[in-house]
C-alpha cells in the first residue's frame, strides 16, 4: 500500500490543527481511501506498483473525499471525480501490464 502519513493527508487536504476528531475522522478517512484503492485498481498494486506516485495521489484524494465531503459545488466535484476516474484507469492500465509481464495473468 502506498506510504501516506497523516500529516501528508493534512496538508493534502489543508488542516493546520490537530485534535481528537480530527484524528478520529483523519484516520478513519485514510483507512478508508487505501481500501477504495485496493478495489479500484487491484489488490495487487502492491506487488507490481509499489509506491506509485500515481497510486498516493489517489489516496490522498480518496482521503480528502471522505473527510471533506461537505459544501462542493457540483461543477467542483465533477472535476475532482474525472481526476479520480483519470488516475484509476492509469493504474489499472499499469497494473495488468506489469502482471502480463511478470507471467501473474
Amino acid at each position: 500500500m502506498p506510504t501516506v502519513t497523516k500529516e501528508d493527508a493534512m496538508a493534502y487536504i489543508g488542516i493546520d490543527y490537530e485534535d481528537a476528531v480530527v484524528t478520529k475522522n483523519l484516520t478513519r478517512s485514510m483507512a478508508t481511501a487505501q481500501q477504495k484503492l485496493l478495489g479500484a485498481v487491484g489488490e495487487d498494486i502492491d506487488t507490481f506498483l509499489p509506491e506509485d506516485p500515481r497510486a498516493v495521489e489517489l489516496v490522498l484524494a480518496y482521503t480528502d473525499e471522505a473527510y471533506s465531503k461537505r459544501g462542493v459545488s457540483a461543477k467542483e466535484a465533477n472535476a475532482k471525480r474525472i481526476h479520480i476516474h483519470d488516475l484509476e484507469q492509469q493504474l489499472r492500465m499499469e497494473l495488468r501490464r506489469k502482471k502480463e509481464e511478470a507471467g501473474a495473468l
